[in-house]
């Protein structure tokens, strides 16, 4: 076993002996990651344009790390950090198209040679082997390739390698998958990693490098330049945003994805509590590699 597969076990260990004591063997592990989410869209670290009940609910009854960084600024090598415990670079995944190599110890492989019932939900973005094929999960519903773009409105899925084409909005997808899955695996221990494409942009209409000159000539004047984007809320959402950022269209967009997202968090944890799971499992929720601009998310008070 590598050290960093040993510091993932000693963490695991440690915050396992905050739940009760007949239940400390072997706590399910669920792992919220979401995409491209700014610092100051979570109303319980930045109380500013975003209401984040559902994932506040989380910092209020559990640890907050609030000098926690990403290891890289990218979605992949950022996201490749968090699995393995290592720095990306260290196995060479230091830009979107690299990959998590095969001998790389990840930790829902460790969980499900430990005997845990393992899924991934969402989105993958790694090159090489997809999660179906190495032999760590149980289940999955993710990318059909490694990307870093799913569709919100008719994602475009594989489950256990099999191509599915859905029409349920792609977060409210993975909500309603995790909350089967948690269904089926009450009798066992069990790691459900749902990897949420919210709110990452679905695609820019011009590239952020095109409009740059006007979006600093906007900014040197206080004005707003409206960004323009691919809409990513389920249909009529950002209309309920409109009043509240008048003139920036991609911003109310944005707000009604990031909405959607805690919603979903929120019918994740309220099933856990359901099914009286809830002191013996261990919730993670993790943001991959910060706030972009093009999908217009917030990360004051820091600079990028």
């Amino acid at each position: 076993m590598r050290p960093s597969s040993s510091a993932l076990v000693l963490c695991l260990t440690l915050l396992s002996a905050a739940l009760p004591a007949a239940e400390t063997t072997r706590p399910n592990v669920v792992i919220l990651l979401v995409d491209d989410l700014g610092w100051g869209d979570v109303s319980s670290l930045h109380h500013g344009e975003v209401s984040t009940p559902q994932i506040d609910r989380l910092a209020k009854t559990g640890v907050t790390f609030t000098s926690g960084y990403a290891t890289a600024p990218l979605c992949g090598p950022a996201r490749a950090g968090f699995f393995s415990g290592v720095y990306p670079q260290r196995f060479g995944f230091v830009d979107n198209l690299g990959g998590i190599p095969t001998t790389q110890p990840l930790l829902p492989g460790m969980l499900h040679d430990a005997g845990y019932r393992t899924a991934l939900l969402g989105k993958w973005h790694s090159a090489g082997p997809m999660p179906h094929e190495r032999g760590i999960f149980d289940e999955t519903l993710c990318s059909h390739l490694s990307s870093p773009f799913i569709d919100y409105h008719h994602p475009k899925l594989a489950r256990n390698g099999t191509v599915e084409v859905h029409e349920t909005y792609s977060t409210d997808l993975f909500a309603q998958e995790a909350i089967a899955f948690i269904d089926r695996q009450q009798a066992s221990p069990f790691s459900l990693t749902v990897t949420f494409n919210a709110p990452h942009i679905l695609r820019v209409i011009k590239n952020a490098q095109l409009i740059q000159k006007d979006y600093d000539a906007a900014a040197a004047a206080g004005k707003i330049l409206d960004v323009p984007k691919v809409p990513m809320a389920r249909p009529g959402d950002a209309a309920k945003f409109s009043a509240q950022f008048p003139g920036d269209s991609a911003r109310a967009d944005t707000v009604a994805t990031i909405v959607a997202l805690d919603e979903a968090v929120g019918r994740i944890l309220d099933k856990i509590q359901a099914a009286g799971l809830e002191r013996k499992t261990l919730i993670f929720f993790f943001g991959d590699n910060g706030g972009h601009p093009e999908n217009r998310s917030n990360s004051l008070p820091l600079r990028d």
